[in-house]
């Protein structure tokens, strides 16, 4: 990524999980966090996320925090990854606690978020992307991780967003920007080779629309 820039931007931020490494990284003037589905977690953490207390990991806790999560509980939306399938949310279902983070350490790790919420002030919205990149100049840079291309990522479906669009808007973009995705010929006629490639094979990430798995390659393309 670029090592200085105005604005950095995620369009699709999710739970911001780039954005976590960059912002405790590199000095960025202005933070804006976009995502339709994840914004009031942001949020939520900004609020309660220095005072939180993490209960232990059960199935009765699961079944209270998804009550409370209907009634926007911030704490609900806080403990939501902690105690749900693959950061799926609580309609993918509960989560073991053996394969689950410890108490102790979701609760370092959400009082980290918050901490680089405070320092770094970021603007949380809940905008359609077209909103967001619509600001952006050529002094700023935004990363773009969209649902992928024949890929279904629990809560995320692929036909969240219109992928032509998208490539229309890369490839008229006068800002910076890197964006992930499956290689796809949509992609790879639209901006060529990607400049990073790396085979994987993530539970979390690698579901065909008909539920199988099969393995996948991870791609970075940029245009600067």
């Amino acid at each position: 990524m670029p090592e200085t820039c105005a604005t950095y931007a995620e369009p699709f931020a999710g739970r911001g999980n780039v954005f976590w490494l960059v912002a405790s990284t590199l000095p960025y003037s202005h933070w804006w966090i976009n995502d339709t589905r994840t914004a009031p977690f942001f949020q939520s953490l900004i609020s309660i996320g220095s005072t939180l207390d993490v209960p232990a990991h059960t199935r009765e806790e699961f079944e209270r925090q998804k009550s409370a999560s209907k009634q926007d509980d911030p704490a609900a939306i806080l403990l939501e990854p902690y105690l749900t399938y693959n950061g799926g949310g609580y309609a993918a279902g509960y989560r073991q606690a053996d394969g689950s983070p410890t108490q102790a350490r979701y609760e370092r790790t959400v009082r980290q978020g918050h901490q680089i919420l405070i320092q770094t002030n970021p603007q949380i919205t809940a905008d359609d992307w077209k909103v967001v990149v619509s600001h952006l100049g050529e002094n700023d840079f935004a990363y773009f991780d969209p649902p992928y291309i024949r890929a279904q990522v629990h809560s995320y479906r692929p036909c969240d967003i219109n992928h032509l669009e998208l490539v229309d808007e890369l490839k008229s973009a006068k800002y910076r920007w890197i964006l992930s995705e499956y290689p796809n010929d949509l992609y790879l006629d639209a901006l060529g080779p990607p400049f990073w490639t790396k085979d994987v094979q993530l539970c979390s990430t690698n579901f065909r629309d008909d539920g199988g798995k099969e393995r996948r390659v991870e791609c970075l393309w940029r245009n600067y």
